[in-house]
């Protein structure tokens, strides 16, 4: 499986929400969604997926 964390170490919160098209606040919200399901972890700067399978699951 590729590894999506260590491509997203240095992209900022703001480029990722420019990517998927959509407003900061908006990925911020869904970001703490998916904090609290469990899903990733964010730990000051950094994000990591936990759950792969429950993350592929938020999305189909």
């Amino acid at each position: 499986m590729y590894d999506i964390e260590k491509s997203l170490d240095s992209i900022k919160q703001l480029k990722i929400a420019e990517i998927l098209n959509i407003r900061e606040a908006t990925l911020s919200r869904k970001i703490s969604a998916l904090v609290k399901k469990g899903i990733i972890k964010k730990e000051k700067r950094n994000i990591k997926i936990v759950n792969h399978e429950k993350l592929l699951q938020e999305f189909i």
